[in-house]
């Protein structure tokens, strides 16, 4: 009986974790977190931290940009027209629009020494 006993317990266990899972199934998906970006100098030189964003294609998104520098610093996108200044140790979002998949320039366009990012935006 002891066998038995232990059988059922776990099939009141599973019971209980298929009602969790179907829960959960039923609950909107939780919104994307911000990728964030942070300009920085580093071997004297600012960039850009990553240097490559990837995104998926055809959803919208959120950048949190951190400036962690002494100054201001410019985030272009020039084929979405947008060009943010992001003062000196401050994080300013900028959310995007659903893009379709290809490779966006990003610079700063307050400095022509900082180095360039790409933003790649790819199909799931």
């Amino acid at each position: 009986m002891r066998g038995f006993r232990g059988i059922r317990g776990s099939l009141a266990l599973i019971g209980t974790l298929s009602a969790a899972t179907a829960a959960l199934a039923e609950e909107p998906a939780a919104a994307t977190p911000p990728v964030q970006v942070v300009t920085a100098v580093v071997g004297g030189k600012n960039v850009y931290i990553p240097s490559t964003i990837a995104l998926a294609a055809q959803r919208a998104a959120s950048l949190s940009l951190f400036n962690t520098t002494d100054k201001p610093h410019g985030f272009a996108i020039p084929a979405l027209d947008i060009e943010v200044v992001v003062p000196e140790q401050v994080e300013q979002r900028i959310e995007l629009p659903a893009l379709p998949a290809g490779l966006y320039r990003i610079h700063c366009q307050l400095h022509e020494a900082h180095r360039s990012a790409t933003l790649l935006v790819v199909d799931d």
